[in-house]
């Protein structure tokens, strides 16, 4: 996903960006599915959504956006 993400912003025309947001886990699934990814930390719901709002509304391109706490 890296390398697509990075490859395809330096593609696009018209101002298309594309970026990637990697999140860790999720504070609020925590609960539920924590078991499942031993020795991650929960990130907070609004690093995640910020993260994503950056990807979307920011001006960056080609980016990953890793949001492990």
């Amino acid at each position: 996903m890296n390398s697509f993400t990075i490859a395809a912003a330096t593609e696009l025309k018209r101002n298309l960006r594309v970026n990637a947001v990697s999140p860790g886990l999720a504070a609020d699934s925590a609960d539920a599915i924590a078991h499942l990814f031993p020795g991650f930390n929960p990130v907070p719901m609004q690093k995640l959504v910020n993260a994503y709002l950056k990807s979307v509304e920011g001006v960056v391109t080609g980016q990953i956006i890793r949001v492990h706490e």
